[in-house]
């Protein structure tokens, strides 16, 4: 049996992205012995349409390409920083994910067909509507393959009536479908040809022991506290400075981590680090003393280490909260989770007891088994 996935994972520079593909390969490979591949899928490309040349048209780059220029020149440093941090990231996609050989476009997607049996769309909100492509709905596979959907995430509560007749339509041929969040449930379960099921996020279907063949060596040597911020919040970033300033931890970050220039990672910690790649971010948080994070995947790791943590909800995206507050729920962990500003502070996180890591809660372990059997279920 040869599987192929498809999710964000060619040219991705996300570090919960990038390792999610990861896992989930490495978790079929695991669990059912398939042989199992992501499908390098180039989402960027599009076929250009010809367009009338005027001399406003011809112009309109050279205007852009000197703004740019002009931009560039202030950043410069941060820019070449982050190029280094986008080659680790092409590293460990080329020589740690399995994938295909050969990079495909949505104009040469069915090409692939003759390669895979099972083509499973997933993890990750890759039927979020605000990006879709009909390629990580699997439209292009026929119906005499099999379809499998796991984990997938849609990144939002609602649908309107178009996107429903959308996903309705190219979940017909699908044999099994699970979702990342809970509620996600209610709102497939009307359009699609069979049960939706719930199932974990694939990195969580890891142990430290598998991850532990991927992670890189320690990057800092003296005690720190990891902090990993999405979020622009700078009341966060002071509460962050004042927690390492408390117990003597080195204060580690990765700045700029959207790909950009940031002014509130301006001065922010004491160590910055540029050339991480997704074994070296799970490594940070492996070897922390504290993390302190707004991200979910940040979250997974450090409940998979056994570190001392707590989350902070993202006061730009509240939305994106939902699977912290879940996951948090399910590890019977809600305390660590500061959803307010009160919550967020020094006085409170000092009240918090040593989180007690002597066995994982029946509720995460019952989720594991079901995610793991969904996919021997299906994938056989």
């Amino acid at each position: 049996m040869r599987i192929g996935i498809i999710t964000f994972y060619h040219n991705s520079i996300n570090y919960g992205g990038n390792l999610q593909a990861y896992a989930l390969c490495e978790a079929i490979k695991k669990h059912t012995g398939c042989a199992v591949e992501q499908i390098s899928y180039d989402s960027s490309y599009q076929i250009k349409k010809s367009k009338r040349v005027t001399v406003k048209s011809l112009l309109r780059p050279l205007v852009k390409l000197a703004r740019k220029a002009r931009q560039g020149l202030k950043d410069f440093g941060i820019h070449k920083k982050l190029k280094i941090r986008k080659k680790a990231f092409q590293r460990f996609n080329k020589d740690v994910i399995r994938h295909s050989a050969r990079a495909y476009t949505k104009k040469d997607i069915s090409a692939c067909l003759e390669n895979y049996d099972t083509f499973v769309a997933g993890s990750d909100q890759i039927w979020n509507p605000m990006w879709w492509d009909s390629v990580y709905r699997l439209e292009f596979v026929p119906s005499n393959k099999t379809k499998i959907a796991y984990a997938v995430s849609l990144g939002q509560k609602f649908l309107s009536y178009g996107q429903e007749d959308m996903l309705e339509a190219c979940m017909k041929d699908f044999k099994a479908i699970s979702v990342r969040e809970e509620g996600s449930i209610e709102l497939l379960s009307d359009l699609a040809p069979t049960a939706v099921e719930w199932t974990l996020d694939p990195t969580l279907l890891l142990d430290s022991s598998d991850w532990d063949l991927v992670v890189s060596e320690r990057r800092v040597k003296e005690k720190y506290l990891f902090c990993y911020f999405l979020g622009d919040d700078i009341e966060q970033r002071k509460l962050a400075t004042a927690l390492a300033e408390k117990y003597g931890l080195r204060l580690v970050t990765i700045p700029n981590i959207m790909g950009h220039k940031r002014k509130c990672d301006k001065g922010f910690g004491d160590i910055g680090l540029y050339d991480v790649s997704p074994a070296d971010f799970v490594s940070l948080i492996k070897h922390a003393s504290l993390v302190i994070t707004d991200s979910f995947h940040a979250t997974v790791f450090s409940y998979i280490y056994k570190k001392e943590f707590v989350v902070l909800e993202r006061t730009e995206h509240k939305a994106m909260s939902t699977r912290i507050s879940s996951l948090m729920s399910l590890i019977k962990l809600n305390d660590r989770f500061l959803s307010t500003r009160e919550m967020a502070s020094i006085p409170y996180i000092e009240k918090l007891t040593p989180i007690d890591y002597g066995r994982d809660s029946e509720e995460f372990l019952y989720m594991k088994d079901k995610s793991i059997d969904f996919l021997r279920r299906n994938i056989k």
